[in-house]
């Protein structure tokens, strides 16, 4: 256990730069399919930006496991979106955000937890954004690396980062 405490710290310390943000998902694996809950948060803290935006991220999940072999499997990953947003310019402001995001995500196995890299797009839409941005409809991309821990045989935890 403090081997996996100790490799989600450094994870989280040290993998990205620009964006960071964890998540905690309940997942109920049915063999090839896993169905999760994730919530996160986010913010610019490493960009050289005018504004404070931060990130409330809720999304339900579904993965389907599509090849494994030994202790390595890829899934395809799909996952419904709503983010609650906030940022100050002139003025403090929110805003809303929701899309679909499709993607795949790669996972070895280890003795009792997994480590994975998913990668995912998809179309959104955003109510308001910083004057940087546009609002409407718009592209989101994800990058996230973490690990798996499964509490029970149907039941699991993610700590992930990601840009």
């Amino acid at each position: 256990m403090k081997k996996i405490l100790i490799l989600l710290l450094l994870l989280y310390f040290s993998c990205f730069y620009t964006f960071s943000a964890t998540f905690d998902e309940n997942r109920i694996a049915t063999g090839k399919n896993k169905f999760g809950f994730a919530v996160g948060y986010g913010n610019q803290l490493f960009w050289d930006v005018t504004y404070n935006y931060q990130l409330l991220l809720y999304s339900l999940q579904y993965q389907y496991t599509f090849y494994q072999k030994n202790s390595f499997s890829s899934e395809l990953v799909i996952q419904p979106q709503y983010n609650a947003a906030s940022f100050f310019e002139d003025t403090q402001k929110y805003s809303f955000e929701y899309g679909v995001n499709i993607g795949a995500l790669l996972r070895k196995e280890l003795s009792n937890f997994s480590v994975f890299a998913m990668l995912s797009a998809g179309p959104h839409y955003v109510s308001d954004v910083p004057s940087r941005q546009a609002n409407g409809f718009i592209f989101s991309d994800n990058l996230m690396v973490g690990v798996s821990y499964m509490l029970t045989e149907n039941l699991g935890l993610d700590v992930r980062g990601g840009v």
